[in-house]
């Protein structure tokens, strides 16, 4: 059954059921869901790399779109949280509320907080390794949480379906089956004219920016549609038990505040500076991105430091530079194997 406004889009409907909605996007809104999952290291290289739990955040891409900052403020976050639940420990709200907790919590919950962390992306303008803002996102979220090792890949193009992440998706999608949703009106009926008048989101956030009564109404008739879509995830189950735990970003901005303080207030980063040329004149840069083991380019994000909290006779099998994407021939569209890379590296020719 469809209603050919997208004619490739079709569900599965009984018979003599009538068909009640339309299939329309909204044209003035757009919800994102950021999707994590948090791998269970297996005990053998043979068990499962995709089992894991999976945590969803819903934005609205209007006027809280997702940024590298608030990925790595909301994964910070969650890091701590678990941590101080293994550590006994209340679980802190919010960065500042753990940055504000005696010096031994502090300790207790660092313990349980890996000193080495694998992130895998999809590429995505938020996510890449080459934008200096996200870079710098990346440096703050090392420095606090004082990882020794910090590596964030991302497939090569079209290859988006090997990141472990993709695989829930399916899973996520039977909680949107046979669901229609609409945002509430404005509670201003002068608001409400403002926003069908517009014809994009982005003459949205104008005319936001010239009514400042337009996005806290906007906002406000959009709350049901997401407590929806979260309360449809909160309910697919895995095994009996819940499969996707909810994220609500309430605390999110102070954190990101919280998170660029805390590497502006320990180097010179600004935050205006968006361009690699005026990154590479701070020292911040050349001390983070030129140490030990660090290294950077289009697939690859590698951070290091010393001295460690991982013990020195497991970093010695750890004291790496990860092999980069390369190819003997520019002209050729193949990149080398890993096995060839690794040697080109060792033998110390690339």
């Amino acid at each position: 059954m469809s209603t050919n406004a997208r004619p490739t889009n079709k569900i599965i409907a009984r018979a003599f059921d009538d068909l009640k909605c339309t299939d329309h996007d909204f044209h003035l809104a757009s919800l994102i869901s950021s999707v994590d999952l948090g791998l269970t290291v297996p005990e053998s290289l043979h068990d499962s790399w995709h089992r894991g739990k999976v945590s969803c955040t819903i934005r609205d891409a209007v006027f809280n779109s997702t940024t590298a900052w608030k990925h790595c403020s909301q994964l910070a976050l969650r890091l701590i949280r678990n941590a101080a639940q293994k550590s006994n420990i209340l679980q802190p709200t919010s960065l500042k509320h753990f940055s504000l907790l005696s010096r031994e919590e502090k300790q207790r919950i660092m313990l349980f907080v890996p000193s080495i962390l694998f992130i895998s992306t999809d590429g995505g303008g938020d996510h890449k390794n080459t934008f200096v803002r996200n870079k710098a996102a990346y440096a703050a979220m090392f420095k606090f949480l004082d990882l020794d090792e910090l590596y964030v890949f991302r497939n090569a193009p079209n290859g988006s379906w090997i990141n472990p992440v993709e695989k829930s998706m399916g899973s996520l999608n039977l909680g949107l089956m046979h669901l229609a949703l609409e945002r509430d009106k404005c509670s201003s009926d002068m608001v409400e004219k403002i926003v069908c008048n517009c014809i994009s989101m982005s003459d949205l956030r104008s005319k936001a920016r010239t009514y400042p009564n337009v996005e806290e109404e906007f906002k406000s008739c959009m709350k049901n549609v997401i407590t929806t879509l979260e309360s449809r995830f909160e309910m697919i189950q895995s095994g009996g038990e819940g499969y996707v735990t909810v994220e609500r970003p309430a605390c999110n901005i102070d954190d990101v505040e919280f998170l660029q303080h805390h590497l502006c207030h320990t180097t010179d980063y600004r935050l205006d500076v968006t361009t690699t040329k005026e990154a590479n004149k701070l020292p911040v840069f050349s001390q983070i991105f030129n140490n030990h083991n660090s290294q950077s380019c289009n697939y690859i994000l590698q951070l290091s430091k010393l001295p460690t909290r991982t013990p020195s006779e497991v970093y010695k099998y750890l004291n790496y530079k990860l092999p980069l994407p390369w190819k003997n021939d520019p002209k050729d569209e193949n990149f080398c194997s890993y096995d060839d890379t690794d040697a080109l590296l060792k033998d110390g020719k690339k």
